[in-house]
């Protein structure tokens, strides 16, 4: 509904809704970024306060990174058959389960699920293929402009937060470093009140 309002208002200023979606998906990308690479930087307070290996956390990592592979080939196809609002709610979810239980987690087992599976996924899912999506539904002229765009957000991410959860990191405790993402993923709820799955809808 919020959509077609927009699109209204852009319409007769003559601005192509694509732009909005480009926007949305810009924001969606950073914060992507941010959450997968969250887990690099808490892999010494952890192996600290519970006195384990740093392999134990880097496992975890490591099947992070798997699942994301073995999920990422499937996401454009997953994104074609749902809808980009689905999809993008979908990862939503996970990552919101995979950074809440992390904060709770206190055995090696707990954080292979919640980092190694949740965030993956949330991260496999989403992939490129939700850049490719827009950029090829949206646009034609400027699609390899839009398609660098995009894919600079996920640099532009980790230049932002990876940063700023470091020194959370080191000056307050890791757990308050993954409760900060919930602020990001505002920029979800933007799309599931401005995001079109088409150029028709």
């Amino acid at each position: 509904m919020f959509s077609n309002y927009l699109n209204s208002y852009l319409k007769s200023h003559k601005i192509h809704y694509g732009w909005v979606m480009a926007g949305l998906v810009f924001l969606m990308t950073i914060m992507a970024s941010a959450v997968s690479s969250t887990p690099q930087l808490i892999i010494l307070p952890i192996t600290e306060e519970y006195n384990w290996q740093i392999s134990d956390i880097t496992n975890a990592i490591g099947l992070m990174f798997f699942t994301l592979a073995c999920l990422a080939p499937f996401s454009g196809a997953l994104i074609l058959n749902l809808g980009v609002t689905p999809v993008v709610l979908i990862a939503l979810g996970l990552n919101i389960i995979g950074l809440g239980l992390s904060i709770i987690s206190f055995e090696k087992w707990h954080f292979l699920i919640t980092i190694g599976l949740f965030l993956g996924a949330a991260s496999g899912i989403i992939g490129l293929g939700l850049t490719a999506t827009v950029a090829s539904r949206w646009f034609v002229k400027r699609r390899g402009l839009v398609v660098g765009f995009l894919t600079a957000a996920f640099a532009a991410g980790q230049l932002l937060f990876v940063p700023l959860m470091a020194w959370i990191t080191t000056v307050v405790d890791w757990r308050f470093a993954l409760l900060i993402h919930y602020g990001l993923f505002d920029f979800f709820y933007l799309i599931l009140f401005f995001g079109k799955n088409w150029p028709s809808d």
